[in-house]
This record gives structure tokens, C-alpha cells and sequence, in this order.
């Protein structure tokens, strides 16, 4: 497999992109995510086509857009456009707001969606052709290797920031963030509580959280003696931040907002995590993840094999941060018809079985 167009070219990413001035709109969706409410910030914050549109708009549609587990997405069409409006979940401006300047700065590159503007409670930003995949195709022969070279595209990126008033360009100082998101995350997760005797508490109580968070101690230890490098990340690439575009045959990555820089080889972990979908009897084996790593290495470099052989130590890290995650959003979050108690379940479960099947 050739190397992709973005692999050819130096691509450098402007961290100071983040910072350009963005379309802010101080008006927000309402709870009800209305169609007044979804209408109002697309004639305020879309396009600039929209934002002088002084027609009647009868033909504007909207259409829930399905797979997002922190916040509530909607298609929204007029005129031949189509945007996708992004509702936050509760809690996660910060994150978010941080996402939507990484979506732009990596859009300039061919990385992300066009960010057209921002209200008080989400954002307006382009749609992408395509469609989520299910957690099977993450392994699929042709569909994997796509999602290898993209984010080995990513990995390889080269990302700078203006430095004083010279101009002068320099490479950020790679901080990896994992440790300290997971850190947050297990003592948040110390001040979840439910009614007393609901069963939600029952089920919180099953989970044994201070089992894992005595685990998790002992996975960084272990892992600290590794020299994973650390690259700019998605950190969350799972089947439903993917879009897979039958016409083109190509794929796309999306949803930044756990972006920053980390260690490759856990965002690899993080990708063969999600591949069996909380199920550890459905672990992929070694030959049906040699697809997405064929792809990533025909980028990046390397053997698969022993790119394989570096990553599968961070998997149970995978499922240790969305674990304490899932915990957490089964407190804060108002997306509807998701059990995140289940999810963390789940998560956590894979931790007890989570072995490697070798053909």
C-alpha cells in the first residue's frame, strides 16, 4: 500500500490556529433541542451562506445523528447545505470548546471537519460524507488499513506554535496528558454517589472501584519502564469517531475532544480495545489486527508485528480510562437510552479476562 497524500507532504498543523478569533453567538439550543432552537444557530453560526440568508428557510430539515455518547448531534440541512449542529453534554464544555479549536486547526490540514462557529451550549461545524462503522468492521480487511494510514497521518503530523513576536516556529513541548486525565478521572469518580440502597448504587458498589484504582497504580508502574513515543493523538478512536465513505472508499476520523498529545502506542491499545466492543471472548487476534497495523506502518514505517507487540500492554489502560469515564457520565450525563453503568461494567469485565489470542 502506497503511501497517502498527506503522508507525501510535510503537513504542519498551526497550534496558534487554535487561538484565531472563531464565530461566537450568545445564544444557545434549548433542553427540548428544538428545531426552532436548532434553526436559530444555524442562521447565526453556519455558514456564511446561512448567516445572510434572508429567505423563508421552509426547506430547512434536521435529523438526529446517532453514536455520540457525550453529546447529542444533528444533521441540518438547507439550501443544498448540510452542517452538523453539536449539543455538549452536561459538563463537558471544557472539553469541548477545546475540540472544536483542535477540529479547526487540524481541518486546515485535510485532518478534521470546518468549525463554522460556536453558541453558548455547542457548535456548528461541516458534515463529512459517510457513515459511522459497527465495532466488526474495525477489523474489516478492507476498511481497517484505511483508519491505520489516518492515523498514522495524524501520529506523523508535525505540529508547531508561534513562539514571541519573531515568527519564529519551534516544536511544542510533547506532554502526554493520559496519566493525569486517568488520575483525574478515578478521584472524580470518588464522589459518585447514588440514592442509598437505589439500584444504581447497588450496582456502583458491585463494581469495586478501589480494586481498579489499585490497578490502575500498578499499570503505570509497569508501563512507566516502556519508551512509547509521543505523538499528537485522537486518544478515543472507536467504530462511532470513524466515518466510512462507500463511494470514495475512504475513511475519516472525527470527535477531537479527548485529542492532545500522548503515547502512540496506547492510542493503538485504544483502537484494539474497541475493535470486540466490550466483549473480552471477541478479542481480536493478532491476524485480524494486522490490517489497521499493515495500513499504519505503510505510513509511518515499521514492522506490524512488532508494532502489535508494543501496543497490547496499553489496552488494559484503555479500558481502565473509559471505565472510571462511564462512572462518571452515569452521574452527569442526560443522553438518553445509554446504560453507562453497564458500560463501566463492561470496561472492567474485559480488565478481569482481557487476554491476547495469538493464531
Amino acid at each position: 500500500m502506497g503511501s497517502s497524500p498527506m503522508a507525501q507532504r510535510s503537513g504542519s498543523v498551526p497550534l496558534r490556529a487554535y487561538l484565531r478569533p472563531l464565530l461566537v453567538c450568545d445564544i444557545s439550543v434549548s433542553p427540548s433541542c428544538s428545531t426552532e432552537s436548532l434553526l436559530r444557530v444555524c442562521r447565526e453560526c453556519g455558514p456564511k451562506e446561512w448567516r445572510s440568508d434572508t429567505s423563508t428557510w421552509d426547506d430547512f430539515t434536521v435529523t438526529p445523528v446517532r453514536g455520540g455518547l457525550t453529546n447529542l448531534m444533528y444533521a441540518c440541512a438547507h439550501n443544498s447545505i448540510r452542517v452538523v449542529v453539536r449539543v455538549y453534554g452536561a459538563n463537558s464544555d471544557a472539553f469541548n470548546e477545546r475540540d472544536g479549536r483542535v477540529t479547526k486547526a487540524l481541518g486546515e490540514v485535510g485532518m478534521g471537519k470546518q468549525v463554522y462557529g460556536f453558541f453558548q451550549n455547542g457548535r456548528v461545524e461541516g458534515w463529512i460524507q459517510g457513515r459511522t462503522l459497527q465495532p466488526g468492521e474495525l477489523v474489516d480487511p478492507d476498511i481497517a488499513p484505511l483508519v491505520g494510514t489516518k492515523m498514522a497521518e495524524l501520529h506523523t503530523l508535525s505540529l508547531y506554535e508561534n513562539e514571541g513576536e519573531s515568527g519564529t516556529e519551534r516544536e511544542e513541548e510533547r506532554v502526554p496528558t493520559l496519566w493525569s486525565l486517568l488520575h483525574s478521572w478515578m478521584d472524580e469518580s470518588e464522589s459518585v454517589t447514588f440514592d442509598k440502597g437505589s439500584h444504581n448504587a447497588q450496582r456502583l458498589e458491585a463494581l469495586d472501584l478501589p480494586r481498579w484504582r489499585e490497578y490502575a497504580r500498578e499499570v503505570e508502574v509497569a508501563l512507566a519502564s516502556t519508551s512509547s513515543p509521543v505523538v499528537f493523538a485522537h486518544n478515543d478512536l472507536h467504530a462511532g469517531n470513524i466515518l466510512y465513505d462507500p463511494s470514495s472508499h475512504s475513511a475519516s476520523l472525527i470527535d477531537w475532544e479527548f485529542a492532545s498529545w500522548s503515547y502512540r502506542d496506547f492510542d493503538i491499545a485504544n483502537y484494539m480495545g474497541e475493535v470486540h466492543d466490550c466483549d473480552p471472548d471477541l478479542f481480536p487476534t493478532q491476524s485480524q489486527q494486522s490490517h489497521f497495523l499493515r495500513g499504519y506502518c505503510s505510513v509511518a514505517g515499521g514492522e506490524w508485528q512488532d508494532l502489535y507487540r508494543l501496543a497490547v500492554p496499553w489496552v488494559p489502560v484503555s479500558h481502565l480510562l473509559w471505565g472510571f469515564w462511564g462512572v462518571i457520565q452515569a452521574y452527569k450525563s442526560h443522553i438518553p437510552d445509554f446504560d453507562y453503568l453497564e458500560y463501566a461494567r463492561m470496561r472492567f469485565e474485559s480488565l478481569k479476562r482481557c487476554t491476547v489470542q495469538n493464531e
